[in-house]
């Protein structure tokens, strides 16, 4: 008997191949002559790097960065070939992730993806001719603008003031500047994780579900519009 075992991780518990490795024991010990094959699985979130270098031969880069709140990070993205062109994949989880900072009301506007974005660049900087993008489990609520300033991009208050990486640009945005941003040639590919649910009567999503750790019942943040980039 042949068996495959796919199993995604279990946030906080095991990540997917421990998952599948504890099913592949216990199959193992009802049957010790099946044939058991563990594959790792991701849904973009956490796990997702492992998963993707699993199916294809490539490598690890480590990178220095910062995480969601701005505190010095060792992290790793992962280079392979894909159809003749160099691959990057790059997963916001392990940069940025829920998992990496501690939950509090303050959260939502003070983690960012600053981090991600240096560790965009430096896939850039590193010739990838594509980046695969995986955005599941990240702490952040900056709809990107985080990875916009790494990559030069001027956000500035109502009042002028530039923003900078030490907060969610989005609580005070007001004016987006990309005369000096670096321009991104390539394919970049967005693998997203869990899908935005319906919370409307008619059925429709918000178009913004409330940050992970964030309490949904506190509602909108204050001063914070309606529109697209509201949190």
């Amino acid at each position: 008997m042949k068996i495959v075992i796919a199993i995604d991780s279990f946030k906080g518990s095991l990540d997917s191949r421990g998952a599948g490795e504890a099913a592949q024991a216990g199959v193992l010990a009802a049957d010790p002559a099946a044939h058991v094959v563990v594959v790792e699985v991701a849904d973009g979130g956490e796990g997702t790097l492992a998963a993707v270098l699993a199916g294809n031969e490539g490598h690890v880069v480590r990178v220095e960065a910062v995480d969601a709140i701005g505190r010095p990070l060792a992290t790793n993205y992962g280079v392979f070939e894909r159809h003749g062109k160099r691959s990057a994949v790059l997963e916001c989880a392990s940069t940025v992730g829920i998992n990496l900072v501690q939950i509090d009301p303050t959260l939502p506007s003070r983690a960012n993806s600053y981090g991600f974005g240096q560790q965009f660049v430096h896939a850039l900087n590193a010739d990838a001719n594509e980046v695969l993008v995986t955005l599941g489990g990240s702490a952040t609520t900056d709809g990107g603008t985080g990875v916009l300033l790494a990559l030069g991009a001027r956000i500035l208050d109502q009042a002028g003031n530039p923003i900078g990486p030490d907060e969610n640009p989005l609580w005070r945005f007001a004016t987006l500047d990309t005369r000096e941003m670096r321009e991104v040639t390539g394919t970049t590919i967005c693998i997203l994780g869990r899908h935005q649910p319906t919370d409307r009567a008619d059925g429709r999503g918000s178009g913004v579900r409330p940050a992970e750790g964030r309490d949904p019942r506190a509602g909108r943040s204050p001063g914070r519009s309606d529109g697209p980039l509201g949190c």
